[in-house]
């Protein structure tokens, strides 16, 4: 496995800059690995590391208000994100999208409630983000949501 992540407690900042999990990694390897430890997932190990750094900092572990997925590697969250981005089918190769995408003032954001969210949300960079919260509602609080998905 190999989890790349940054913790900015005092702004309550997520970043999964890297996520691949011991089954895409083991997978990989030569042997192939198929035992899986049982700590395996990003949103478990992130929120380890979340919970650490708010109480080395003093910060209330419900301070988090970012979760950031990236870079979007895997095929099905680039065709959603292609998708939510371009539906008229104007871009077809999320390559042809990037320099589009990649600017923070292009950004698209997709409230909860809407298609393109819970498709965001359901993909492989997005579930993450739920999971974080879902897993460990006693630490975020059971009436955290995510209000919103943005791509850029």
């Amino acid at each position: 496995a190999s989890f790349r992540t940054i913790i900015n407690a005092k702004d309550g900042i997520i970043v999964g800059w890297y996520k691949y999990g011991p089954r895409y990694s083991g997978a990989r390897r030569n042997p192939p690995v198929y035992t899986l430890p049982r700590l395996k997932n990003w949103h478990d190990i992130s929120f380890l590391a979340w919970k650490d750094q708010v109480e080395r900092r003093g910060k209330p572990m419900r301070g988090l208000r970012y979760i950031f997925s990236a870079p979007i590697a895997n095929d099905q969250t680039r065709s959603i994100a292609l998708h939510a981005m371009f539906p008229d089918g104007s871009v077809d190769e999320i390559e042809d999208a990037c320099p589009m995408m990649l600017v923070w003032r292009n950004r698209r954001t997709f409230l909860h409630g809407t298609d393109e969210f819970k498709a965001l949300l359901g993909s492989p960079n997005g579930r993450g983000a739920a999971l974080i919260l879902i897993t460990h509602k006693g630490a975020f609080g059971p009436k955290t949501r995510i209000s919103s998905v943005s791509l850029f």
